[in-house]
């Protein structure tokens, strides 16, 4: 069962650059929100490797979503 989280995190570069590349592309929202969600888990809740490096991340009813690059 999931719960709420207030994240702030900064996602690689190289995230960065897939998720604009994307957008620059015409990606639909719903690839935006796969590539995001990706860069989150990534930089939120594998960080720091360890037995997380395949953990499966899903984030769903997102309330509010601030980006800056």
């Amino acid at each position: 069962m999931g719960r709420r989280r207030d994240i702030s995190v900064a996602v690689t570069p190289s995230h960065a650059a897939a998720i604009l590349a994307a957008k620059d592309r015409g990606a639909t929202d719903s690839d935006l929100h796969d590539l995001v969600a990706e860069a989150i888990a990534d930089a939120y809740f594998r960080r720091e490797g360890g037995g997380r490096a395949n953990l499966k991340v899903q984030i769903m009813d997102v309330e509010r979503l601030d980006i800056a690059f």
